[in-house]
């Protein structure tokens, strides 16, 4: 989702986090308390702007420093600095600490689908947001299948501007 500054990214960043997180009681009297499951699942953030931009160097520095802290945050052991193998293998062990219930029910087929069914919505949710489209940013080329909701209509209202408001509010 791209949007100009000031147009709600963060806070609809922060509205995941706590859905994600099962911080159920913050959206009590909203159509998402009875609607969603809260089941806390597994987060991680990346804030790049608050990197030291400089050179690339700071860059991939606090890159790292951002990995350390969420391997922290998820109690997991760091086995290595080079930063592509430290974000693959964060989410990589993530995702084995999550799955600790299906492999403990692996001789029960019918258990470990189920139990994999409730983890599936834990391992699949990635939102990317900034004031740049980064379909068309080479940065991101390795990423496929993104979906860019940035003009999508039936989020436009809650993603910061509606077709009605731009011609209502801005000059053409």
């Amino acid at each position: 989702m791209s949007r100009p500054r000031r147009f709600g990214k963060s806070l609809t960043i922060s509205t995941y986090d706590c859905m994600f997180r099962g911080e159920k009681e913050l959206f009590k009297d909203t159509w998402l308390y009875d609607n969603w499951d809260f089941e806390p699942r597994p987060v991680i953030q990346l804030n790049m702007s608050e990197l030291d931009t400089r050179d690339e160097k700071r860059v991939e520095e606090n890159i790292i420093y951002l990995l350390d802290e969420l391997y922290a945050t998820h109690s997991i052991v760091k086995d290595t600095n080079m930063m592509k193998m430290a974000f693959a293998t964060l989410i990589k062990r993530i995702y084995e600490k999550y799955d600790k219930p299906i492999l403990d029910h692996l001789e029960d087929h019918e258990m470990a689908e189920k139990i994999r069914m409730v983890f599936d919505a834990y391992l699949d949710f990635v939102f990317i947001t900034g004031i740049t489209k980064f379909t068309k940013v080479g940065v991101f080329s390795t990423l496929n299948n993104l979906d860019d909701i940035s003009t999508w209509d039936d989020v436009s209202q809650m993603l910061g501007y509606t077709q009605e408001e731009l011609e209502r509010d801005f000059d053409p």
